[in-house]
């Protein structure tokens, strides 16, 4: 004999789309911070670089460590570059999903990388 089954799944779809929520919300708070983590790490070598190349060429020494920066720039320059783009996409998507803990500081910062970076390299 066979019976009729009978589902209740309302509480199943409620649960499941707490669970999506918490979940989105979670990614979202991960993505930020490691997108913060990135920019500051890249804004914090260039701020670094910049104030060294600054600084007075007084002696020989102080020659031969600004010429050691410059080598340092060059190697650095593909890894850096290759580091913009996917700090960009990942606040592009922040920013396109509306997160308010999105600073307009930070979106400037990003803006500016490319920018900065070209700054730096003239130096």
């Amino acid at each position: 004999m066979i019976g009729v089954i009978s589902l209740t799944l309302t509480d199943i779809k409620g649960t499941l789309n707490s669970m999506t929520g918490l979940w989105k919300s979670q990614y979202t708070a991960n993505l930020l911070q490691i997108a913060r983590d990135d920019l500051n790490v890249l804004v914090e070598y260039m701020t670094n670089t910049t104030r060294k190349f600054n600084m007075t060429v007084e002696t020989l020494d102080d020659a031969r460590k600004v010429m050691g920066m410059m080598h340092e720039v060059v190697d650095k320059e593909a890894v850096i570059e290759w580091d913009f783009g996917p700090l960009e996409e990942k606040y592009d998507l922040l920013a396109r999903y509306g997160v308010k803990a999105l600073t307009t500081d930070e979106t400037f910062q990003v803006g500016d990388l490319r920018k900065n970076w070209v700054k730096l390299k003239e130096l």
